[in-house]
């Protein structure tokens, strides 16, 4: 695996529906996918369905390494 150039943090609680605008947006960037870009997103114990965004996010082949951290 190539070590990030650029790693984007997304810090985030129970909102999970701008989360995904979120990450379409990120999506939609100009950024080639082969860049060595990562996507971190940090979830402050949500409770409102943000890990299962963050599954359909995945499961929509998002183009960028994207890594979910829930505390």
């Amino acid at each position: 695996m190539t070590r990030p150039l650029v790693s984007l943090v997304i810090a985030t609680y129970n909102r999970a529906r701008l989360l995904r605008e979120a990450l379409e947006s990120v999506a939609a960037s100009t950024i080639t996918p082969s860049s060595s870009v990562e996507v971190i997103v940090v979830d402050n114990n949500s409770t409102d369905g943000t890990a299962a965004a963050i599954g359909s996010v995945r499961r929509d082949g998002f183009p960028f390494q994207l890594s979910y951290i829930k505390e």
